[in-house]
């Protein structure tokens, strides 16, 4: 039985439908495991088969689901929100209340004219660039989890932000704020072992392990990237899996 869903807008693209789908199945509303027929389901979201069939597409490469001849679509029943981290441009405020925990964000703001030449080497500018660094801090329950900054080039935002006004995500900043959406993001992993830095920030001890994520984020089309995130990770509150499939 097909579930009562909102339907997509028929300007929506790819990208909406990929992740209207991918929220009804870490909702558990295709209760068989089974999605319907595409022209059923585009029916369901108001937009055309070619759409549907780009997102589930999309959504079988990164192994939400298998897709075959004279079987249908099947949901991968190892699909479940807390190990899908890395394949969803979503808050760390949402990976963290799939984990179960209650999650709340703090965020700082400063202008920088003068880049590190790390950031300035990433971002693929000079060093003399003018950027917002944003601080945030994600709490799980009111314990320290995840530590973020933002490195932003000016140039690539529509316009100025406002610490008051600036979302947990910087997905969904860049989609309100950006000249350009981030379409995806490069993401190195690396463990480490807390700093007195990074032990103060995460509240652990000094010497404890964490995990350090360094994401190079890109909108379509564009071959440098238009912002940097570096994370530092308390994997006591969210850990990450990645799929690998054979093709």
């Amino acid at each position: 039985m097909l579930p009562d869903v909102a339907r997509i807008d028929r300007t929506s693209l790819t990208r909406m439908t990929r992740v209207t789908v991918l929220e009804l199945i870490l909702a558990r509303r295709f209760t068989d495991g089974r999605l319907p027929a595409e022209a059923p389901l585009a029916e369901l979201l108001g937009v055309s088969r070619t759409t549907v069939r780009a997102a589930l597409q999309s959504l079988q490469q990164d192994g939400f689901i298998t897709r075959r001849r004279g079987a249908g679509t099947v949901v991968n029943r190892n699909v479940v929100p807390g190990r899908l981290g890395l394949n969803r441009l979503v808050a760390f405020s949402t990976l963290l209340r799939e984990a179960g925990h209650e999650p709340t964000v703090e965020v700082k703001m400063e202008m920088r004219t003068v880049l590190t030449p790390a950031w300035s080497r990433r971002l693929q500018v000079p060093v003399k660039t003018t950027a917002y660094v944003l601080t945030k801090l994600f709490r799980a329950d009111g314990r320290a989890a995840i530590a973020v900054v933002d490195v932003i080039p000016v140039e690539a935002l529509s316009r100025e932000l406002d610490v008051k006004t600036i979302p947990d995500s910087i997905f969904e900043l860049f989609s309100k704020s950006g000249r350009r959406p981030i379409d995806h993001a490069l993401v190195e992993l690396a463990p480490r072992t807390a700093s007195k830095a990074v032990a103060r920030r995460l509240s652990v001890k000094r010497g404890a392990a964490y995990l350090e994520l360094v994401e190079s984020h890109y909108a379509a089309g564009i071959n440098e990237p238009v912002a940097l995130s570096f994370i530092d990770v308390n994997d006591r509150y969210v850990r990450f899996d990645v799929v690998r499939r054979t093709a």
